[in-house]
């Protein structure tokens, strides 16, 4: 990804005024997404940020994670939080917070919505350059199926009107209780070996099988056999954001740990920060208690963005010219 044309800086230690503007961002379906933005004032232009809410595919909306955007963006960030569908319904989940769709609708809603703020990104005074996304739990896993695969179907399948060639390519992206391992979420751990593959267990209780459409393509969105298998990837710097208490099928340490060599035999940069007895929602104030962890975590998101941007202004550019070194 080129430098900037502009230097984009972040600067924890800066102050701003937030302006929180509501806006809808398009109407897909019969259904029209809003978005919440948060504007540092201030000279600009601001770097932005893309903020997925989580919530098992299914629950709450782009307010979710208000505290966290709010922080973010007082430092000198623009963050864009938005909503897209959800997966529908199920037996053992029936209830679906906002609008729901049959996949891929929320993986395409949130390539839509990458594509749409970085075209639309002066209008909040940001940069259109070097654009980065935050998700936690299954918004952190959108995040990084967008990552990897956002440049292609089924995710593309939206486009733009107005700048249709614009890619979603994100230049880092932030991940906090990230579901890495899918067929590890769905699947009973006492389950036996079917004749076609894996049999599904009680545990499913996302509906993984039934959104996506089976045991093979559950596994074809799993991040970590997505990293392991895959060679067409994008592999943007990864901050990965664990609470070392959260011991989810799929989330859990030892599933993080599998996915962070993944992603770096795939040649992606990735830093993984454990947090001691933190549970799976820990960094939102209103959500989780004010404690330790919750500040560094927020601190450590915000120096990660600061030196993200940082290199991206200088990146290393090898000496073609240099065939030896002299002493």
């Amino acid at each position: 990804m080129p430098a900037p044309t502009t230097a984009l800086r972040y600067d924890p230690s800066a102050t701003f005024e937030v302006d929180i503007r509501e806006l809808d961002y398009t109407t897909v379906d019969g259904v029209t997404l809003g978005a919440t933005v948060f504007q540092p004032q201030g000279e600009g232009p601001f770097p932005l940020l893309i903020d997925v809410h989580g919530g098992g595919w299914r629950l709450f909306d782009r307010f979710r994670q208000r505290p966290i955007d709010q922080e973010l963006a007082s430092h000198g960030i623009v963050v864009a939080s938005i909503d897209f569908r959800q997966a529908p319904p199920t037996e053992t989940f029936r209830r679906v917070d906002g609008p729901h769709g049959p996949f891929p609708a929320t993986f395409a809603d949130v390539n839509y919505a990458i594509r749409w703020f970085t075209a639309h990104a002066a209008d909040f005074n940001a940069s259109s350059e070097n654009v980065g996304a935050l998700g936690v739990s299954s918004g952190a896993h959108n995040v990084l199926v967008n990552a990897m695969l956002g440049f292609s179907e089924p995710f593309t399948s939206r486009p733009l009107r107005d700048a249709p060639d614009l890619d979603a390519e994100l230049a880092y992206i932030i991940c906090s209780g990230s579901p890495v391992d899918l067929v590890d979420m769905m699947v009973d751990a006492n389950v036996t070996e079917a004749a076609d593959g894996i049999e599904v267990g009680e545990l499913d209780f996302y509906g993984l099988h039934e959104y996506f459409g089976g045991v093979s393509k559950v596994t074809a969105m799993s991040p970590v056999h997505i990293a392991a298998t895959r060679t067409d990837i994008r592999t943007p710097p990864l901050l990965l954001v664990h609470g070392d208490a959260d011991d989810m099928g799929g989330v859990s340490s030892d599933r993080q740990f599998a996915f962070v060599e993944a992603y770096a035999k795939a040649g992606g940069m990735a830093e993984l920060a454990v947090y001691p007895d933190a549970p799976h929602i820990f960094l939102n104030r209103g959500l989780a208690p004010e404690s330790e962890n919750l500040v560094r975590a927020l601190s450590g998101i915000a120096g990660f963005i600061q030196r993200q941007l940082a290199y991206l202004n200088q990146p290393f550019m090898p000496d073609v010219d240099s065939t030896s070194v002299t002493s």
